[in-house]
């Protein structure tokens, strides 16, 4: 079964459930968790920026390797 591309709101939603899901509960304390900035966290909630390979590791997911070329 391949696996299913989303989209970056997708990933918004994730890390919005992640950040309420964590004890705390807040974007810092989840980004402390997980090794990685308030700020940065707080650009992707916001859709400032999109999620990098760090915040997608984070939420057990990884970025799709683009294909070079296809066979006929």
């Amino acid at each position: 079964m391949a696996a299913r591309q989303i989209t970056a709101i997708e990933v918004r939603d994730r890390l919005n459930r992640a950040i309420a899901a964590y004890g705390p509960g807040t974007q810092a304390a989840w980004a402390a968790a997980n090794g990685l900035s308030k700020q940065y966290v707080n650009d992707v909630v916001k859709g400032r920026r999109a999620g990098g390979e760090k915040i997608l590791a984070a939420l057990g997911l990884k970025k799709p390797v683009p294909a070079i070329a296809e066979v006929a």
